[in-house]
């Protein structure tokens, strides 16, 4: 008797409620799978699966039965929020991003007559939005992003994703990320550099005679933060919509990033400056060579100050296997405030030598003899300041002597 109530209560939960017995992944039983479709119920909603769907079979597998051709289409959507960091020295480019797959999904039922398809609180006209849960249900895509350095997604209550049916049967999964891709970025010009940037993404399995792909993007420019580039998105050129593997030609959809640099900046903290040290060497040339310590002090601080000047761009600029236009300026105007000091340094030891030699021989040259013919041109130079130092002299002892002669120019000289 009580084996017969039992059997009667699991008729009635399985056959007129119409809850039907599945065998899951996991092998449990009487788990409840309600986006299978059974005869009972199809009415009472939208849209369901049918009971021998298989998601790890491809939609287009049975092209016979569909009466379809391929190679299928999978269409992507970038929103893309931001641009959140370029970073040249490791090369990477981090986007914040709404990202759409779309495929189609012919082994879908659908309830043509359910009044969801043009209720606009269940999302677009002929869309059903349904919970993002549901992907785990569906046959999807094996998607590789081309140079993927890091991927994250957005956590708030529950994670920041959308899942919708379209009547054509389209699937439409979208998701909140933060991608972070490599980039082959040269610095050869910084800070006037500009680089190119390609965001590819494509069917991780399928080629080209399987697979294909449209893509469109929007930017919003007004979401974009302060940076350093003038950032510009563009489709991608057709040489870029194709990826050449050892398994074959495969089709890539995505966009192209132009990045250009502010280089107002740079040119005020370092342009300006550096040259505005090399125009101040210069005036080393108009301090005269005794004063040593003078000249000295001005050559070698302003030399220190640019090799700091130097240090510093060097550990704001980015990586480069070459020598940027930067690095180049800089050590120009480090030879040009070197040059005055080395030509200093040159005087000196000339000084000293037109010093040593006019003592050997400055009798000799100041007799008026033809030495000059065969004696070094340092002879002939000493000789002359020699000369003028004399008659300087002679001009001062006549001037003393006349303001002795003089009483009223002593008198006035007390007053």
């Amino acid at each position: 008797m009580v084996c017969d109530m039992m059997f009667i209560v699991l008729y009635y939960v399985v056959a007129i409620k119409g809850e039907a017995l599945y065998l899951g992944d996991n092998d449990t039983l009487f788990s409840n799978r309600r986006n299978v479709c059974h005869p009972k119920r199809f009415l009472r909603y939208d849209w369901c699966l049918p009971e021998n769907y298989d998601k790890q079979v491809e939609p287009f597998r049975n092209l016979t039965e569909l009466n379809r051709t391929l190679p299928w289409n999978y269409n992507f959507r970038f929103e893309i929020r931001e641009v959140m960091e370029v970073n040249g020295k490791k090369r990477t480019v981090t986007l914040s991003m709404y990202f759409t797959t779309s495929w189609e999904e012919p082994r879908l039922m659908l309830n043509e007559e359910s009044t969801a398809w043009n209720d606009s609180r269940l999302g677009p006209k002929d869309h059903i939005s349904i919970s993002p849960k549901h992907i785990n249900d569906f046959w999807y895509p094996h998607l590789e992003i081309y140079g993927l350095e890091g991927i994250k997604r957005y956590d708030v209550l529950g994670e920041m994703s959308g899942l919708s049916i379209g009547r054509n049967k389209p699937v439409d999964y979208s998701i909140r990320l933060i991608i972070t891709i490599t980039c082959k970025m040269q610095f050869v010009s910084y800070p006037f550099d500009i680089n190119v940037c390609e965001f590819q993404v494509g069917s991780y399995y399928g080629a080209n005679e399987t697979i294909k792909c449209t893509s469109r993007y929007t930017y919003y420019e007004n979401r974009q933060r302060n940076m350093p580039f003038h950032i510009e998105l563009k489709e991608l050129v057709s040489d870029s919509r194709t990826v050449l593997w050892d398994s074959g030609l495969y089709n890539v959809c995505g966009f192209e990033m132009i990045f250009e640099r502010k280089w107002a900046q740079l040119v005020m903290q370092a342009y300006v400056p550096a040259f505005m040290i090399v125009v101040v060497s210069w005036v080393s040339f108009f301090i005269k060579p005794e004063m040593v310590p003078a000249r000295m002090a001005l050559l070698v601080t302003l030399i220190l100050c640019l090799i700091t000047m130097c240090n510093g761009a060097q550990q704001k600029a980015p990586n480069s296997s070459n020598v940027n236009a930067l690095d180049l300026y800089m050590i120009v105007c480090l030879f040009f405030v070197f040059v005055p000091l080395t030509e200093y340094a040159f005087v000196l030891m000339h000084q000293r030598n037109f010093r040593k030699n006019f003592k050997a021989y400055g009798q000799y040259t100041l007799a008026g003899e033809p030495a000059f013919e065969t004696a070094p041109f340092y002879r002939i130079v000493a000789a002359i300041e020699d000369i003028g130092d004399r008659r300087f002299e002679s001009l001062n002892t006549q001037k003393t002597f006349r303001s002795t002669k003089n009483p009223k120019s002593e008198i006035e000289n007390a007053a």
